[in-house]
């Protein structure tokens, strides 16, 4: 029942989002890098952390160390209330996932399909089924894993480019809604169903 809207431009300082479970695989410390990287060169930027796991002492023990904690929220668990109006107050949704030990890695997170529904721009990588979600430059930017240069060029990118910025900010809640929608999925699953 939330209402939201494509996203004209990136806000000053830029408001960066990344939900999910604070573990191994889902690569912080690419993102707190990528950070390090907007302070050097300039860029205004806050960062909200959302979700909780064994990873949340190393995120904020790196903050500290990379000098950047001051510009880091980290707000532990959150609620579905306080998912969308984090999402609200986003610019950019950040999930930089990798392949953890033991090749771990995500499928499709919840989380980016619900910051698209938001039309949050999101920037992700190419692992797993993330693809399947986002078409680089069309409803999404994909980057390289672990790679907080190419994670700091996308969010410039973003941050420049207002005619990007807008493209993939009207095209997710598109893409989530057709290929995510809960009755369109019902539907495929009854075909597949009835064909065995």
């Amino acid at each position: 029942d939330k209402k939201f809207f494509p996203r004209k431009k990136v806000g000053t300082p830029i408001n960066l989002l990344c939900l999910g479970r604070l573990i191994h695989f889902k690569d912080h410390p690419t993102l707190l890098s990528a950070c390090k990287l907007l302070l050097e060169n300039g860029v205004e930027f806050r960062l909200v952390i959302g979700g909780d796991g064994n990873t949340y002492k190393l995120i904020e023990s790196l903050a500290k160390e990379m000098k950047i904690d001051q510009y880091i929220q980290m707000i532990g668990s959150y609620n579905e209330d306080e998912l969308w109006d984090l999402f609200q107050n986003a610019d950019l949704f950040i999930h930089a996932s990798g392949i953890g030990p033991g090749g771990a890695r995500d499928g499709l997170p919840n989380v980016i399909i619900e910051a698209m529904m938001a039309c949050v721009p999101v920037i992700s990588t190419y692992i797993s089924s993330i693809p399947e979600a986002i078409d680089n430059e069309v409803d999404g930017l994909l980057i390289p894993e672990k790679d907080p240069q190419s994670l700091y060029d996308a969010i410039n990118r973003l941050n420049s480019d207002q005619d990007l910025y807008q493209h993939i900010s009207r095209n997710s809640p598109i893409k989530a809604q057709k290929i995510f929608n809960k009755s369109n999925t019902v539907q495929l699953l009854k075909e597949m169903f009835n064909q065995v």
